[in-house]
């Protein structure tokens, strides 16, 4: 009898099955992905011994003061002091294209011995010979380089070629987002570079078990050996580390989610059909006396078998789909060690949808209970005769065509109502990840990066004969405000202070100061400092801070002659708590997701040295971006000058190319979806109208009319899904997306879309899809059917 059943409705039982089969692959996908990159971050941590505490040193710093003050602690397990060589990115050439324009901070260094360990490609710690170099590994990813290229750096008339031989994967500057990259060079090519590059230094620490890492690093800039740099703790490196992975495995998730709702609805609607169908038998049965029990173990067992088959199926295809979000993933963070977790939790996580699936059978078997065998050989249906309504009577649309109104009207029956959902959500499922690109993707998502609306952004590192003073800062911006190409321009720096909340909430925060009105920003609250006592926080450090617009926090800042940091005055300086009123709370998804934003006049008399020093320009409307670029590059030596959209897709450029392999991947899901439900549903409902179809072939009308009748049906429910689904993406999309960016800094997201894509090409894509699955469920209209139907 099941053997009859499932050759009866082949294809009912192959949708199903083929459905029952996406759903499970992405399921086990998703689980798969989200164990392996859980499982690669943690085989990084452990293979490449990351530092518990980093301090990045601008300058010389004190090698014995801090070794004395590391050998009296007891909760200091080792401490190195790693010395590293900035090289110019104009003065660096990578598979014979020079670097130039490139928003980078590359720096040469020798592979560490004990912790902090670079490993290759073959997951061990690298160790490139004289002569050879082993690059970040970010460089293979965005295509810039591939083993055997040459490096050439160039300064003067001094020039050196070194080999690629590895990629190194770097717990520390791994994310595209970290735009400080480490070169590994062998020590004897490093000495060479030492003789006419400027160092800097990394004071890394690792820590007792058991340590604090907030109270650590107190003690240690309370010391008095901090410096000009910035402090970090593996949380943060672990939190950069997971922005690559982190909207892979959400969107790859939500896909799974979305679809395994779908299948359940569609095996409801499927098994009510076939009920329906198989109405004449199960009444004689319940007539002559068969039990309930029995018949409902009848199709039980059926979809039991097509539940299994779907797992099976699904299980073994979620590893061919897996395999292109994985490599992508695991290209950064390494190949994890395999492990009973990466098999158990996908298949156990395929098993419960597989079992959750048969329960939902159970609960819609319930319905044999309440059958009535008298009422179903009288009438053929399963309940009540309910007379259908027309509310929309043809007499009211005379200069409609019939097939155009007969197709509007049956579209807005509850019968597809199901139809409409499915379609819906293969909206959401194809136009979420394609708006996410195009917002990553969009120059305004530089306000996401802490940064206003400008044109282009410039990082002075040095400048002609100046390096890392105040007056290289104030030559370069000089030089840039007199260029013809630009119309207005700002100059920033960024310093680490002391803050304290009213609460008494102390906090260390990146602090950036200069004139914020020029180059608005989208505040989520309030507005842009202005005066001295104005600062501006982001989300993430107002919430650490507990503190909101209106509210006061007091800023410790350095006075005096120059010195190491605001926590940590050298001889000669005092500290000068600086109470300011919060104006602004704004988004922002660099540093932690913690910084801060106040006048230059805030900091007045604080003459350490900044972290970081940049210049914001916008261009006349009458220059050429590239051409003006290329000229403020030729004006300024030694500074990192790049559009604004260049500076995102470089920074976030992984990312972004990352998410397109998921829009791909969601687009390809969501349209073969469509297609399946579409002609399931248009197989079923041809099934069930064939004396309706017969009637209409008797009385004249057209197959071809027919087929445009069916097509107007299901295309007018996809217009609705279509709307109603880009609409949802917009809308609750947002605050989804919003949730998960919200870890990083940037709670109240704002997707930018593509018209023509959300409103054209998608939606063709989908429109084409349906109207291939209709017009091949349509071809079941043969005319032998429609005379035995008659």
């Amino acid at each position: 009898m099941l053997r009859a059943d499932l050759r009866r409705g082949v294809a009912q039982s192959a949708a199903l099955t083929v459905l029952m089969s996406l759903a499970v692959a992405l399921v086990a996908m998703s689980a798969a992905l989200g164990i392996r990159a859980g499982s690669a971050v943690n085989s990084l941590w452990r293979e490449a011994v990351p530092p518990d505490v980093v301090h990045m040193y601008a300058g010389t710093p004190d090698a014995k003061g801090v070794a004395k003050w590391v050998g009296g602690r007891s909760d200091v397990k080792d401490y190195h002091l790693m010395r590293s060589l900035p090289v110019p990115v104009r003065q660096l050439t990578i598979a014979g294209k020079s670097q130039a324009d490139s928003v980078l901070e590359p720096a040469f260094v020798t592979a560490p011995e004990r912790f902090d360990l670079l490993l290759g490609q073959n997951g061990k710690p690298v160790r490139p010979g004289p002569g050879e170099i082993a690059l970040p590994v970010h460089y293979k990813a965005e295509g810039m380089a591939k083993v055997g290229d040459v490096v050439r750096v160039q300064s003067g008339s001094r020039s050196r070629e070194l080999k690629v031989v590895d990629f190194v994967r770097d717990p520390q500057m791994n994310p595209s987002m970290v735009t400080s990259k480490r070169l590994v060079v062998h020590s004897s090519d490093f000495a060479e570079f030492d003789k006419h590059l400027e160092p800097e230094y990394l004071m890394e620490f690792r820590l007792a078990s058991g340590t604090p890492t907030s109270s650590f690093i107190s003690d240690f800039e309370a010391s008095g050996l901090s410096s000009k740099g910035i402090t970090i703790d593996t949380s943060i490196l672990k939190l950069m580390n997971g922005v690559t992975t982190v909207p892979i495995a959400a969107v790859a998730l939500l896909v799974a989610v979305l679809l395994v709702v779908v299948a359940s609805l569609i095996l409801r609607y499927t098994f009510l059909a076939a009920m329906e169908d198989d109405l004449p038998q199960i009444s004689v049965l319940k007539a002559v006396g068969a039990p309930p029990r029995g018949i409902k173990r009848l199709y039980l067992v059926k979809y039991f078998v097509l539940t299994a088959l779907g797992t099976a199926v699904g299980c073994l295809l979620s590893f061919p789909l897996a395999a292109p979000l994985d490599k992508a993933v695991l290209l950064y963070l390494g190949e994890p060690a395999a492990g009973a977790w990466d098999v158990a939790v996908p298949l156990a996580a395929a098993i419960a949808l597989g079992l959750a699936m048969v329960g939902f059978c159970c609960l819609i078997l319930r319905r044999i209970d309440k059958l009535s065998a008298v009422q179903a050989l009288r009438t053929g249906v399963s309940g009540k005769i309910r007379p259908k309504r027309h509310r929309l009577k043809l007499t009211s649309f005379r200069r409609v065509p019939v097939h155009l109104w007969m197709g509007v009207r049956e579209a807005f029956r509850p019968a597809y109502a199901l139809l409409f959902g499915v379609l819906s959500v293969c909206t959401i499922v194809m136009v979420l990840p394609v708006c996410v690109v195009t917002t990553m993707d969009n120059p305004g998502f530089a306000a996401y990066l802490g940064i206003g609306g400008a044109d282009v952004r410039m990082d002075v590192k040095e400048i002609g004969s100046s390096r890392g003073g105040a007056d290289g800062l104030d030559e370069a911006f000089a030089r840039v405000k007199a260029d013809p190409g630009v119309s207005r321009a700002v100059k920033m720096t960024v310093h680490r202070y002391d803050m304290t909340s009213a609460g008494g909430k102390k906090t260390v925060v990146l602090v950036e100061s200069g004139d914020h009105t020029a180059f608005q920003m989208n505040y989520m609250r309030g507005k842009a400092p202005a005066a001295p006592n104005e600062i501006a926080l982001s989300a993430n450090q107002a919430k650490e801070a507990k503190a909101d617009v209106g509210d006061a926090v007091t800023l410790t800042v350095p006075r005096g002659r120059a010195g190491d940091g605001p926590s940590s005055p050298a001889a000669g300086q005092s500290l000068d708590s600086r109470k300011l009123r919060v104006t602004g709370v704004y988004q922002d998804i660099t540093n932690g997701g913690k910084t801060a934003k106040t006048p230059m006049e805030t900091v007045a008399g604080d003459t350490s040295e900044p972290a970081q020093r940049v210049i914001y320009a916008d261009l006349k409307e009458t220059a050429d971006p590239a051409e003006a670029v290329a000229g403020l590059r030729a004006k300024l030596p030694g500074v990192a000058v790049v559009q604004i959209q260049d500076y995102i897709s470089q920074t976030l450029g992984a990312t972004i190319s990352q998410m397109r392999t998921v829009s791909v991947f969601a687009g390809v899901v969501s349209a073969a979806l469509a297609f399946l439900v579409s002609a399931l549903f248009a197989v079923l409902v041809v099934k069930r109208e064939t004396p309706q179809i017969a009637a209409q072939l008797a009385i004249g009308a057209s197959r071809r009319g027919l087929r445009g009748q069916y097509l107007i049906r299901f295309g007018t429910v996809l217009l609705m899904g279509i709307a109603v689904g880009a609409l949802a993406v917009l809308t609750l999309g947002e605050a989804a997306v919003g949730a998960v960016l919200g870890m990083l800094g940037a709670p109240n997201l704002s997707l930018v879309a593509n018209p023509w894509l959300v409103w054209i090409a998608l939606p063709g894509v989908l429109a084409l899809t349906v109207a291939g699955a209709v017009l091949l469920a349509l071809r079941r209209m043969r005319t032998a059917e429609m005379a035995d139907a008659e």
